[in-house]
């Protein structure tokens, strides 16, 4: 079994001349893209990713607009690279002004759909995600709308006649993400408890070797206070 999950099998001819190699007889699971599925799952490729074959083994690609969560993980899914939802901008601007619909073919995020359109044209089903702002994807085909909010699950490539329709951002936009700031009342509190934990440290570190040189004599003179006059100790 290799990294992407797929267990290969491999065969090698007996009695080789030497000109022979090992040939791939299997994979299993044979498509790991549909294998791999729940209703409360990521899929192969991880969430808001799609999950394509090519050689036996999966390949995973995010979406324009999107991103891997980490580029040395080509399994662990795709972030938006910038904000979606309600809130996002001016209330009082055209939605259709912010954002764009990119076409993608024969791509499906199956499940997960909170609503269902039909029976409704491909610019009906644009219409709808354009004006709702919880709508981040729409697939149209056959006549039917599914609209899909991120994170996006089970995405995979299938040949169809649906098309998926991603809700992105137009133009530059800078989403840095979320930072976290101090303040000067914050950080004078902050450096006022760290300065009381080192001196108190400091204190007991110093206070610690007196305690144990201490102890051994004041029971040594306790045990000379019971002792009669006679020499003989009185436990």
């Amino acid at each position: 079994m290799d990294y992407t999950g797929v267990l290969t099998q491999y065969s090698y001819p007996k009695g080789s001349n030497g000109e022979q190699s090992w040939s791939i007889v299997q994979y299993i699971p044979e498509d790991i893209c549909h294998a791999i599925f729940h209703d409360f799952g990521s899929g192969a490729c991880g969430y808001n990713s799609y999950c394509s074959m090519s050689n036996g083994r999966p390949n995973c690609t995010c979406p324009v607009g999107y991103s891997p969560m980490d580029r040395n993980n080509p399994f662990g899914g795709c972030k938006p690279n910038f904000p979606l939802g309600c809130g996002v901008g001016d209330a009082s601007e055209n939605l259709e002004e912010l954002y764009e619909l990119q076409e993608l073919k024969n791509v499906n995020w199956p499940l997960g759909d909170y609503e269902r359109l039909q029976p409704y044209s491909e610019d009906q089903c644009r219409t709808s995600c354009f004006q709702d702002c919880l709508c981040d994807v729409a697939i149209f085909g056959n006549s039917i709308c599914w609209k899909k909010r991120i994170p996006l699950g089970n995405g995979r490539f299938e040949i169809g006649n649906s098309k998926a329709l991603i809700k992105v951002r137009k133009g530059p936009w800078d989403y840095p993400g979320p930072t976290c700031s101090i303040d000067k009342k914050e950080k004078s509190i902050l450096l006022g408890s760290l300065s009381a934990s080192l001196v108190l440290n400091a204190f007991l570190l110093i206070l610690a070797p007196l305690i144990l040189f201490l102890k051994p004599k004041r029971k040594s003179d306790r045990i000379a206070s019971t002792m009669n006059k006679a020499g003989v100790l009185i436990e």
